[in-house]
């Protein structure tokens, strides 16, 4: 009986010693760190994630499509910024159009001259053949010596 006592006697001494020299841990932590320090704690929240690559090189894109006009001109309006995506078939600028209208319309005014030319040259054009063939008459008579009467 004495034995178990014993036992359990040591037992708690030793669970005694640990506490002991857990609490004085425990202070001489605090002692070295010092008076004024102080813990700083912040609450985690949700940010933007930013990736950043630094690399040479050349990129190329996966598709390349070329944008042209039909007519040039300066620009009235444009509908899309740079580097926007864009759909087949939208519209992305409209061209000034007053140097394609000045065009048009020099080129209908000389159509209608040539109208006119044409219209002129065929009232002529009965005239000329029969005027041709008298000089070519008179060409041969003269030659053949015969006088005109």
């Amino acid at each position: 009986m004495r034995r178990q006592f014993l036992r359990r006697r040591k037992a708690w001494l030793l669970a005694l010693v640990a506490i002991l020299a857990t609490i004085a841990a425990v202070f001489l932590s605090a002692l070295a760190s010092g008076p004024g320090r102080v813990a700083l704690r912040r609450c985690a929240r949700t940010g933007g994630y930013r990736k950043v690559v630094l690399a040479s090189g050349i990129i190329k894109p996966a598709v390349q499509v070329s944008v042209g006009a039909q007519v040039s001109g300066q620009l009235r309006k444009l509908y899309v910024r740079q580097g926007e995506r864009v759909r087949k078939g939208q519209l992305l600028a409209e061209i000034d159009p007053t140097l394609q209208l000045s065009d048009l319309r020099n080129a209908h005014g000389a159509a209608g001259q040539r109208q006119s030319a044409k219209a002129g040259l065929r009232g002529h054009a009965g005239a000329v053949p029969q005027s041709v063939g008298a000089r070519a008459g008179d060409e041969s008579r003269w030659l053949r010596g015969e006088q005109r009467s």
